[in-house]
């Protein structure tokens, strides 16, 4: 059975970091992450709505994510959010991120988030992050 235990304790949402020209910024994402493990948090869930993934290129999303498990450094437990508007581009990202070693990959349909159900829609206005874990991670065994 897979260890959950790295999936307990505070895992924020990893915001985008970009440079005065808009560029992502590999210095700046490895400085939030070194932030993160200095404030002690559990994890980081890099490229969801909130890092603004669906703004960014496939290669701004491999960019953040290389950065973030270089500096990691096994120091933090990573979930990939691989979401993407098509199903070839989730593919590439999500191998991509298994190649890098993150910890979990998370993807979610965000046709169905964009109100199709009334309980989506509660979902969106609760936060991104708990439809993301609501759709992504859903476990019987786990207790979020």
């Amino acid at each position: 059975m897979a260890n959950l235990e790295k999936y307990k304790g505070v895992i924020p949402a990893f915001y985008a970091c970009y440079d005065a020209e808009g560029n992502v910024s590999p210095e700046r994402v490895r400085a939030l992450t070194e932030y993160h493990i200095r404030k002690g948090v559990k994890g980081v869930y890099v490229n969801g709505s909130s890092g603004e993934c669906i703004y960014q290129s496939l290669e701004d999303r491999k960019i953040t994510l290389e950065n973030v498990m270089a500096a990691a450094k096994g120091r933090l437990t990573v979930i990939a959010h691989v979401g993407c508007n098509n199903t070839k581009d989730s593919v590439e990202l999500a191998k991509h991120a298994e190649s890098l070693g993150v910890d979990a990959i998370a993807n979610r349909d965000y046709a169905v988030l964009m109100g199709l159900t009334l309980f989506t829609a509660i979902l969106v206005l609760v936060g991104n992050l708990v439809a993301d874990i609501l759709y992504s991670f859903v476990d019987p065994r786990i207790r979020y």
